[in-house]
């Protein structure tokens, strides 16, 4: 992908922040930075892509809420932004502009991923270690203590081949193909420790996270969601809220990769194209409509009407929460 005159290998997004994998700079940033989630230093708000110190050895991002994490060439972790419940894992609470090293994870790590107060990783053995906010146990170890360093994921300590982290939700892909997940699980449910998430196929291939909703992409191309709906996030064609996984419509196979935002979820098709579905009222699923419950295509640029097509503004104050 190629954006602000960089070339991308992989990019990100959090509330109201975007970081990229550039192929000349290494780890950028932009958008929302008063909590200094954009690690350039300052908690200045940028509208363009801005290098984050020593992010020309990082990889493999993870962005959160208002922070942001990221690997280097050995699998260490590093981490920036807001810190409140211990999310960049070094032992504090105290918010970072620049990047930290996360605590006793000083290398082989394959993956990551960030929710809304919590980040997870994946080591070099396939298990999981979690830190960060834990009011909905989320970080898997079975209690709600929150931690700012590391703990291991209770019955996680290998065959983890990816993560995805939702606000209070975290599920691992293990290298059978199968799902397990933990923390807030919808419904007022919630689980201390990994459970098997029921009526996926043992073949899924990729996972995907908003806020409160979760998508599984199997080998065949189709896909799965499940979690909160109020917005048709999960593409059934329903607003109903769905604790176990639902056919996402049109979709049962085709598709090659797949991301959630916070409330709308997006696919790209065998050919390139993209389809997207839940909420769209900032012009999220690229169509100029508000909503949608099923899948619709991405528009070309300059077929949408202007009145459709979002405009540039200012930044607003943004405050984070504390769950």
């Amino acid at each position: 992908a190629v954006a602000g005159g960089l070339s991308y290998s992989a990019v990100g997004g959090g509330a109201g922040h975007f970081c990229g994998e550039s192929t000349s700079l290494g780890v950028v940033c932009w958008g929302w930075n008063q909590n200094g989630q954009l690690g350039d230093g300052s908690t200045t708000s940028r509208l363009a892509p801005t290098p984050v110190v020593g992010g020309g050895g990082l990889s493999g991002i993870a962005v959160g809420m208002w922070h942001t994490c990221a690997l280097d060439g050995g699998g260490a972790a590093s981490c920036w932004g807001f810190n409140t419940w211990g999310q960049l894992g070094d032992g504090t609470t105290v918010s970072a502009n620049t990047p930290v090293d996360v605590s006793e994870l000083s290398s082989g790590l394959t993956a990551r991923a960030a929710g809304l107060s919590h980040t997870c990783a994946v080591t070099s053995g396939g298990g999981v270690k979690c830190w960060g906010l834990n009011s909905s146990s989320q970080l898997g170890d079975g209690t709600t203590s929150s931690s700012s360093t590391p703990v291991d994921v209770t019955g996680l300590s290998s065959g983890v081949t990816a993560l995805a982290a939702g606000a209070k939700l975290t599920c691992a892909l293990t290298n059978s193909g199968n799902v397990k997940c933990w923390g807030e699980l919808g419904e007022g449910a919630a689980a201390g420790t990994p459970v098997d998430v029921t009526g996926l196929s043992s073949d899924v291939t990729a996972l995907a996270a908003g806020y409160d909703h979760i998508c599984a992409l199997n080998a065949g191309g189709g896909i799965k969601c499940w979690g909160d709906n109020w917005s048709g996030q999960l593409g059934d064609g329903s607003t109903f809220t769905s604790d176990t996984p639902v056919d996402v419509t049109g979709l049962s196979s085709g598709v090659t990769a797949l991301a959630a935002g916070y409330y709308h979820t997006c696919a790209v098709i065998d050919g390139g194209g993209v389809k997207c579905w839940g909420f769209g009222i900032s012009g999220q699923l690229g169509n100029g409509t508000a909503w949608r419950t099923t899948p619709v295509d991405v528009l070309v640029e300059g077929s949408a009407s202007p009145a459709e097509t979002p405009t540039a503004t200012a930044f607003p104050t943004q405050t984070p929460t504390s769950t």
